[in-house]
């Protein structure tokens, strides 16, 4: 049976894009192709021309401003799971998933322009007109694109190596199939065999969270691709998440995105933006 494509959307555009802050449950590469924009990556803020790609977890919050027309760029948002699954390679996807101290979203290939953009282009050619095998020529395409990124850039892809990270790695995962359970630290930590204290340094270390700041982004995160795709009520989607109940998920979600969820799902449902891999301009 053929692979699924680790490609959940892939885009060209050239319009201005949106400039407000959002986020998307896959993680997501842009390649800006011609123009200037200011990127805004959590805490992160970046001046990013013509021929830089920009890599973004599932996680993180960014907005984009334009700096200079015309803004050409394709984006791509990925299924980082299905990604592992085909290339096999835990270091060329910890890029999506940890943050390690100095860490930079935007990435170059010096003199490899004309290549990163053919690359991008036949993404968009297999995710437009999908053939056979398309899942798998996606996935090599993403992985060559990854393995020149990691060569030019190797502090954004940091060794995987070691059995502490394996553990983190599995921790990251548990995570992730069961945000929306009761889930405690001392639980996870359990199951790596690691003292709650010292498995709490070690996965801030690696991924740039605590684990309970994993955990609420993960929540939060699929709480709003909820806001915008469900008519749910608040109070189910914080069920939903993982969340007690509407108040903890209410006063989480307002501490990191400065609006309560009747105000985001106002706010970005006019915007037309929608989150999770579907159709949007970036």
């Amino acid at each position: 049976m053929p692979a699924k494509s680790p490609v959940l959307v892939c885009r060209y555009a050239d319009d201005p894009g949106p400039h407000h802050i959002h986020s998307h449950l896959s993680c997501e590469l842009i390649y800006v192709r011609r123009g200037k924009a200011l990127f805004t990556a959590g805490e992160s803020r970046y001046t990013v021309g013509g021929g830089a790609v920009v890599v973004l977890s599932s996680l993180e919050d960014h907005s984009v401003t334009v700096l200079e027309e015309p803004y050409q760029r394709y984006f791509t948002m990925l299924s980082v799971a299905e990604l592992e699954k085909q290339t096999g390679n835990p270091r060329l996807t910890a890029v999506f998933k940890n943050r390690p101290p100095g860490f930079r979203h935007v990435l170059t290939l010096p003199g490899g322009g004309e290549r990163l953009e053919g690359i991008f282009a036949a993404l968009l050619a297999e995710y437009s007109r999908p053939g056979a095998f398309s899942g798998e020529l996606s996935a090599a395409l993403i992985k060559e694109l990854l393995i020149l990124l990691c060569r030019a850039n190797p502090a954004a892809f940091p060794s995987c190596a070691g059995p502490l990270y394996q553990k983190i790695e599995e921790a990251q995962r548990y995570l992730e199939s069961h945000f929306t359970e009761p889930v405690s630290v001392a639980e996870i930590a359990g199951r790596a065999f690691l003292q709650a204290d010292y498995f709490s340094r070690s996965f801030k270390e690696i991924t740039g969270y605590t684990p309970k700041q994993y955990l609420t982004l993960l929540r939060l995160t699929y709480g709003c691709q909820l806001l915008l795709q469900s008519g749910l009520a608040v109070q189910d989607i914080a069920v939903r998440c993982g969340f007690g109940d509407a108040s903890g998920f209410i006063q989480a979600f307002k501490k990191r995105y400065g609006a309560t969820p009747h105000q985001y799902r106002r706010q970005e449902g006019a915007a037309g933006l929608i989150t999770g891999g579907g159709k949007g301009q970036k």
